[in-house]
């Protein structure tokens, strides 16, 4: 359950003092009885998850059970990004709430009803069976945000079709998710009396200025200039050119942050400085990092080797996070890519404004699921260094998994799943990887396996 339920997870809530009358008109839908259910939607980076994760923090100060499921698809916890557990997560969380939910839940087999039953069946006998034999006191509101995070289109389907068996649930309960305006879930909607809500109709610039004051005037400046923080004028322009995306504005402070050879204020000004997008996007913003970061050098100086081999080992080290089946840490790359951990952190310091880097054994996590979208996507490429993959490549991870089982846990244990998800026009690349694998290498891996196997 770890990680899935609102409060563990790592997305932030809302700041103080922004999105009020948003949050005021949810928490009244979900406390009224005219809808079960009430949907929050909005394009990437208008702030949803933070959203909702306020209304829990609100309802549970209200006294109110809050039971939620924060889908995420960051890479940091692979059982957030599918329904696996999306039934004994509700169900467990229903248990500290009801003692007699508790008693009827403890009466079952629960490893039977988890392992042996589809998910439809578990949400069935783990949760709307015994939740109808309760007597609920009060008001139970569930919040499920990020539905779109669930996996591909088919996963979609398939938790909507949860969704419809959570309106059996006795007149007691509400729903609350969040999630972009995407078909799957509008065609849901056309048979479902819901209340709608659109963050794409809101203009959120008045919050984002008030974000972006806070957080400014809360940094530090280690050079002791006297220019900090920057006037209030200044924040505010900083803000208003963020197309009132929330996540822009984090993403731009982030890298504000993380430029430790520029002088807070003189990279503050050089974002004031920029063109103005009249249609400022996440993928736009997105791509300037990228560009900037590991394509204007090698343009601008094809000869510079070192801009060269920053270029490559963003394409290795990227490509091996977004294709893995588990969460990657610096150490885990590292060993994946057969490279020391400084040569990962020093490859992927420029992500930072995306992408969360910790310690050494801590997993990357991609701040906003979109990036990871952008680096999956076949963006047509400006120059001749593409910053996108067109798709997980899991050729690439399966060779660099086979070369370095020896040092790689990832490597030793996983390299049959990248197999089993190459795709046909991968095949010959695969045979031939498969062959001098077999030749050089089987033995060595049946007794690191046998070995592993001991240890355990």
């Amino acid at each position: 359950m770890a990680c899935a339920t609102f409060d563990e997870s790592p997305k932030a809530p809302c700041l103080s003092g922004t999105r009020v009358d948003t949050l005021q008109g949810l928490v009244a839908d979900l406390k009224g009885d005219q809808f079960r259910l009430v949907w929050l939607k909005g394009s990437p980076g208008r702030g949803k998850s933070a959203i909702a994760k306020s209304v829990c923090i609100e309802l549970r100060s209200d006294k109110i059970p809050v039971i939620s499921f924060f889908f995420n698809k960051d890479g940091s916890q692979a059982h957030t990004a599918s329904t696996e557990i999306f039934a004994s997560t509700i169900a467990r969380q229903l248990a500290r709430y009801s003692s007699e939910f508790n008693s009827l839940l403890a009466s079952l087999d629960l490893d039977q009803v988890v392992h042996s039953h589809s998910k439809e069946q578990q949400l069935e006998q783990l949760v709307i069976a015994p939740a109808c034999q309760v007597e609920w006191r009060s008001r139970v509101v569930i919040v499920l945000d990020a539905l779109d995070e669930c996996g591909d289109r088919q996963a979609l389907k398939e938790l909507m079709e949860l969704v419809q068996k959570l309106l059996q649930l006795p007149p007691v309960f509400s729903i609350l998710i969040s999630c972009r305006p995407v078909d799957v879930i509008h065609n849901f909607m056309k048979g479902v009396l819901t209340k709608q809500r659109s963050l794409d109709d809101t203009d959120a610039t008045g919050d984002i200025r008030i974000f972006v004051r806070s957080i400014l005037s809360s940094i530090t400046d280690e050079s002791g200039s006297g220019k900090w923080p920057p006037k209030v004028s200044k924040m505010d322009q900083f803000a208003n050119v963020c197309g009132g995306l929330f996540e822009i504005a984090s993403v731009r402070i982030r890298q504000l942050l993380h430029q430790d050879s520029v002088p807070l204020i003189e990279m503050f000004d050089l974002f004031l400085s920029y063109p103005h997008d009249p249609t400022p996007s996440l993928v736009t913003e997105y791509r300037r990092i990228l560009k900037s970061a590991y394509t204007d050098k090698l343009v601008s100086n094809e000869g510079t080797r070192g801009h060269q081999i920053a270029y490559h080992r963003y394409r290795q080290f990227v490509s091996l996070l977004i294709t893995a089946f588990e969460p990657l840490s610096p150490l885990s790359l590292a060993s994946l890519a057969n490279m020391k951990v400084y040569q990962v952190r020093d490859s992927l310091k420029q992500l930072s404004p995306v992408m969360e880097i910790g310690g050494d054994s801590d997993p990357f996590r991609f701040y906003h699921a979109s990036f990871r979208e952008f680096l999956l996507s076949n963006e047509p490429p400006s120059t001749l260094y593409p910053v996108s993959f067109n798709g997980p490549q899991h050729v690439e991870t399966l060779e660099q998994c086979l070369k370095n089982f020896q040092i790689s846990v990832y490597g030793k244990t996983m390299w049959p799943r990248h197999l089993a998800a190459t795709t046909n026009n991968e095949s010959l690349r695969v045979v031939a990887i498969l062959g001098l694998f077999s030749k050089e290498d089987l033995f060595r891996w049946l007794e690191c396996v046998s070995a592993h196997d001991a240890s355990r």
